[in-house]
């Protein structure tokens, strides 16, 4: 591990490009902690603000009515033409009445937050694929480009106002910070004068930075590395303050894709969260798929902590001290994320909520007892940081009742958190969930005595329960099409029209409350705002368009690098099994390893005993019986989507023939 190394040993790892007359006084005359207020009101950029808290202290008051969508459903609940998804990570963000959205080649969206009508559309040499930063005095946006550029625009027409080269493409959001904003590209960090892109100074760390940066309000600037290093650098001069290695895993250095090892670990996808009030920083790591089945069944503070003492490597979210970035206590939150048979995403981020009185607590996704497996043990819970709270220690975790129809989230889909007031978030990848906790008083928290909680409404991808509604409104038990999970009430985003999240896979879905509007970004990419209203009101704003034809018929066979061309189309497609993996829920044949966007056949398990004893149902790689590596198949069917990837999902046997063992 790294030990804390004075920044004054480190100044050769900064460029200063702040004229002389300026670098020996502050950047910010009034105060740096003065002009970041430590509960933004809007959401300007991503995870709200710079110290990445993923909050709000303005909440939107109940009941909430469907106000208006965009690249998401027709008038009657289909699909528009010309939908798209969106990058990874990416979120709406909100300023002067309009919302904005990076769509990769699509480049950058401005819609009416009043009507959700597009205003403008600005495109780039490079795909826009992160959440761009609003500048409100100025009326300004910067977006981080693909091709390596860093722009500033009117955010009022999207003209683009000035334009700077870097070190490299960008693939985080910008930090903006009052008069500067900062922006990472491959292993450097550049500092620039929002008013003008002035370059001030630009620190090179020698690895690929894996994460946006954030900022604390003492002038710290925290980011990560791809050797997994947390690193502070000093705002005003971007000299090094320190630098700490907080886990003893390797970093994994191969294609995002590629299942890790229990030896690897990954910050991409993460972003630093700063509590300012108690001198911390939380960072969250990607660990490998086993990691979430070799965490027990735990129900108690004490025993995760004696685990975690024992398994440092297991330990996916790590409490830094933002002084020296010294470990600050183990944070007791077990691994989890989006997982799909060996792959793991990373999962999310923790949110800091701060309190009336100016302290601060964490939310996170946290673990307990094993429903059926350890796949079957998630809730929502707080992430005690300080002594405050009688009876408990920093680190512990604070169980809440989910108050849903069943009690507890599963770990390999755990849902992205935000916060607005005392409104709890959860985006998964086909609903976003929202509760209300309601006594944080220390009698509860514990697993057997969680804090209660109230649901408020929720979202579900498309529905087809009674019948449709241009009120979105479903007022009882709301369902996903094909899913029999039931989620209490709310509303849907399409009609009918199954799993669209499959078609447009982002592993992605959040909760941005700004300025009025509880706006939800959904996998599939589409961004729904709702407002304070009656939800059985009919919405003002509507979008016009026609519901996708039914499927065409396609050639008599293509083969497997062909398939994602003949989506949504019966024929055969014909490969050479590259890997056999079953996770528990279906017995995957991969026809390229790393499997992800490739094509797929899926068995899912209640159709295993059509296959007969020969299938074999062990859960791992190469256990199926009856297919294996190396096997030159030909399967029959309908090509739909899943994740993303085009697939085959097989119900008998005669679907599949094997051609060459």
């Amino acid at each position: 591990m790294s030990r804390f190394r004075p920044w004054r040993a480190l100044g050769a790892a900064a460029t200063l490009l702040v004229p002389p007359s300026l670098s020996a006084q502050p950047i910010f005359a009034d105060g740096f902690e003065q002009r970041v207020p430590p509960a933004a009101m809007a959401w300007h950029q991503h995870a709200a603000d710079a110290a990445r808290r993923s909050y709000v202290a303005s909440a939107v008051p109940l009941p909430w009515r469907w106000k208006w969508a965009w690249n998401g459903p027709t008038e009657s609940g289909g699909i528009v033409p010309g939908k798209s998804s969106l990058p990874r990570n990416v979120q709406p963000i909100t300023g002067n009445g309009r919302v904005y959205a990076a769509a990769g080649h699509r480049g950058l969206f401005a819609l009416s937050a009043a009507s959700g009508e597009v205003l403008w559309n600005a495109s780039f040499a490079g795909p826009a694929l992160s959440t761009p930063a609003y500048q409100p005095g100025a009326d300004a946006l910067f977006v981080a480009s693909g091709e390596g550029r860093l722009h500033r625009l009117d955010a009022a027409t999207g003209t683009s106002l000035l334009s700077v080269p870097l070190a490299g493409p960008a693939r985080t959001p910008p930090l903006l910070l009052p008069d500067r904003v900062l922006v990472a590209a491959g292993t450097v960090l550049h500092a620039f004068r929002a008013s003008d892109l002035t370059p001030l100074w630009s620190h090179d760390a020698g690895r690929l930075i894996e994460t946006a940066p954030a900022a604390s309000a003492d002038g710290r600037v925290i980011f990560a590395t791809e050797d997994l290093e947390v690193r502070a650098v000093d705002v005003n001069s971007g000299l090094e303050l320190w630098r700490r290695k907080p886990s003893p895993r390797q970093p994994a250095l191969h294609p995002e894709g590629l299942p890790f090892t229990a030896a690897e670990a990954s910050y991409r996808f993460a972003w630093p969260v700063i509590a300012d009030a108690q001198g911390l920083v939380l960072i969250k790591l990607r660990l490998d798929w086993q990691t979430m089945w070799d965490y027990g069944a735990q129900t108690s503070n004490a025993s995760i902590r004696a685990f975690f003492a024992a398994n440092p490597g297991q330990q996916a979210l790590h409490a830094l001290r933002l002084s020296d970035g010294q470990t600050a206590f183990i944070a007791n939150i077990g691994h989890g994320g989006y997982g799909n048979g060996d792959y793991m995403p990373m999962g999310p981020q923790p949110v800091i909520r701060t309190l009336a009185d100016g302290t601060q607590i964490a939310y996170a996704i946290v673990r307990g007892r094993h429903d059926l497996d350890p796949r079957w043990d998630s809730f929502f819970g707080e992430l005690v940081l300080d002594t405050s709270l009688p009876g408990f220690q920093p680190g512990d975790i604070r169980w809440i009742r989910y108050p849903g129809i069943v009690d507890f989230l599963l770990t390999d889909e755990q849902p992205n958190l935000s916060m607005a007031g005392d409104q709890l978030f959860g985006g998964h990848w086909m609903a976003g969930y929202a509760i209300r906790p309601l006594d944080r008083s220390p009698a509860y928290g514990s697993y057997a005595n969680p804090i209660p909680a109230e649901p408020l409404p929720h979202i579900v991808t498309s529905s087809n329960s009674g019948s449709f509604s241009p009120t979105h409104w479903s007022p009882g038990p709301l369902a996903q099409d094909g899913d029999a999970r039931l989620f209490p009430f709310g509303f849907y985003i399409y009609w009918n029209q199954g799993p669209v999240y499959d078609a447009y896979w982002s592993e992605y879905a959040v909760w941005v409350v700004s300025e009025g509007l509880v706006l939800f970004r959904s996998c599939d990419g589409a961004i729904v705002a709702l407002e304070h209203g009656s939800p059985t009101a009919a919405p003002a704003a509507k979008v016009a368009g026609a519901s996708p034809p039914p499927p065409l018929p396609g050639p008599a066979w293509v083969r497997a690098e062909e398939a994602r061309a003949h989506a949504g189309r019966r024929t055969s497609v014909e490969g050479r099994i590259a890997r056999v993996f079953n996770n528990g829920k279906a017995i995957q044949l991969y026809f390229a390893w790393p499997h992800k966007g490739h094509f797929k056949v899926l068995i899912e398990r209640p159709d295993w005993p059509a296959f007969g004893p020969g299938l074999g149902w062990t859960r791992g790689y190469d256990r199926a019986g009856l297919y294996a590596r190396g096997q030159r198949v030909r399967v029959h069917g309908l090509i739909s989507w899943y994740q993303g990837d085009p697939v085959i999902r097989i119900e008998r046997p005669e679907a599949i023939e094997v051609l060459e063992r």
